[in-house]
């Protein structure tokens, strides 16, 4: 027996996928920012001439830099950042963050300036991994936390290679730890620790510091460089989604 089906599902049918297919891109707004862990240098130039990401179901896009040029990477710890790229981006998911450096990076030791290699695998895009998604309801901010004392590694005879440790975190993610480390003559720093993670802060001259982009319970080790003072610890320093906590004043005894 031969079905006939009624015009009017037809047209409805018909109707509905027109209209699917006719829905409009949605876009999101995304700004990416650049900050740095410490490292134990005067100057960490890096030379960045392009960004993009990688957007499910589109593929690379190029989102800037607003400025390309060299950074001093050592100018943004402690909660010190910089804007790297604005962009409205369409629906998905970002996978991929992806830097392009130029040729003028260098470093600075003790006051002398050297060049920074670059490998040749890095030539092509220092890329890191990440699950960022983009949504027409959502304002999207996005940091690189670059860790300059981790991602340079001295050759010897004056020679600094850089292999990039990267990480990420966005809006949604920094949670915050900070406080004020004294006094100053302790020479201190401080560890944030969670399971085998070590992060490092040091202090300004005024003795604040921060930690972001952190998630979950820390321990907090306040270490002196000068031998007049002794270790601090404190545990079940704890934070989530975009809280922060605030430890006060330590002082190193």
């Amino acid at each position: 027996m031969i079905k006939i089906i009624p015009f009017l599902l037809i047209l409805t049918l018909c109707f509905s996928c027109k209209k699917e297919e006719d829905k409009p891109q949605e876009y999101g707004s995304y700004i990416l920012r650049l900050t740095d862990s410490p490292g134990e240098y005067d100057h960490v130039y890096i030379d960045i001439q392009d960004v993009s990401v990688n957007v499910s179901g589109q593929g690379w896009i190029d989102i800037g830099p607003q400025v390309p040029g060299i950074y001093d990477l050592l100018s943004y710890n402690n909660g010190i950042d910089t804007l790297l790229s604005i962009a409205t981006l369409p629906e998905g998911t970002i996978t991929q963050i992806r830097l392009i450096l130029g040729s003028n990076n260098s470093i600075v030791v003790n006051g002398n300036s050297h060049s920074l290699i670059v490998p040749a695998a890095q030539q092509t895009g220092i890329k890191l991994n990440v699950n960022t998604t983009i949504s027409a309801s959502l304002d999207v901010i996005e940091w690189i936390d670059f860790d300059a004392g981790k991602s340079v590694v001295e050759q010897g005879n004056n020679v600094y290679k850089l292999l990039p440790v990267l990480r990420s975190y966005t809006n949604t993610t920094n949670g915050r730890i900070k406080g004020v480390l004294l006094p100053a003559d302790a020479l201190g720093y401080i560890q944030a620790i969670q399971g085998t993670d070590t992060l490092i802060a040091i202090p300004e001259n005024s003795g604040f510091f921060q930690f972001s982009g952190l998630s979950g319970t820390y321990q907090l080790n306040f270490i002196p460089t000068s031998a007049s003072y002794s270790q601090q610890t404190t545990y079940n320093n704890s934070v989530a989604g975009s809280q922060i906590l605030d430890v006060g004043i330590v002082t190193l005894q």
